[in-house]
């Protein structure tokens, strides 16, 4: 949809967009936000980490569903970001991750005249 995964596990994600900003929503519960790792280009995020498995050393696991290990996933960001502006919160196991839009500014192109030098 918004990107791929790859590792153990893919973390499910929503994309919002407005006029000013993205909003990315990650669902990584169970993750230490030490172990998460955000990189950003104008037009990607990629997060990444680990999330570790459960252990209880003196029982048997007589069914496992949470999915554990290394994860990636890249988001192809709908509008450019400003790199520089970007705020991530962990918060009741989403990662919530702000990312202002690059506007550049403004440039004034000078006009000449074919065949004349300034």
């Amino acid at each position: 949809m918004y990107g791929f995964g790859r590792g153990a596990w893919t973390p499910l994600v929503d994309v919002y967009g407005g006029e000013r900003y993205t909003v990315v929503v990650v669902e990584i519960p169970g993750i230490d936000p030490g172990e998460t790792h955000l990189d950003v280009t104008p037009a990607t995020l990629t997060l990444s980490g680990t999330r570790k498995s459960l252990s209880y050393p003196e029982l048997s696991p007589l069914g496992l569903e949470i999915q554990s290990g290394q994860f990636e996933r890249v988001i192809h960001l709908p509008s450019r970001v400003d790199t520089r502006n970007v705020e991530a919160v962990l918060e009741n196991g989403l990662l919530i991750v702000t990312l202002h839009h690059a506007f550049p500014a403004p440039v004034s192109i000078p006009v000449r005249e074919s065949g004349k030098e300034e």
